[in-house]
């Protein structure tokens, strides 16, 4: 898991992919613009949680848009130009 610079459909994750490793995230933006542009405050989908589908099963996940609760971009900027990801698995098998 963690900010891997390139989006999940990247090709250098063709080998864990290969593995039965999938990613949790699939065109989710995680990395905030400077400043919106038409209600639009994500940039990039470079944060992701990839998981063995061959014995864990995600049971949800999500992303928390921090930005909302901020009065400008530049604030919450100072924090990180990254927003929060998280997902719940089961580890049990599916």
């Amino acid at each position: 898991m963690g900010d891997f610079n390139v989006p999940q459909n990247h090709t250098v994750f063709n080998p864990l992919k290969k593995m039965r490793y999938a990613p949790v995230f699939r065109d989710q933006r995680t990395t905030m613009k400077m400043e919106c542009a038409d209600n639009e405050c994500l940039a990039s989908e470079y944060d992701n949680i990839f998981y063995s589908t061959k014995s864990i099963k995600v049971l949800k996940s999500g992303v928390v848009l921090i930005y909302k609760n901020f009065t400008d971009m530049k604030a919450v900027r100072r924090i990180s130009d990254h927003i929060p990801v998280w997902a719940e698995f089961n580890f049990g098998g599916k």
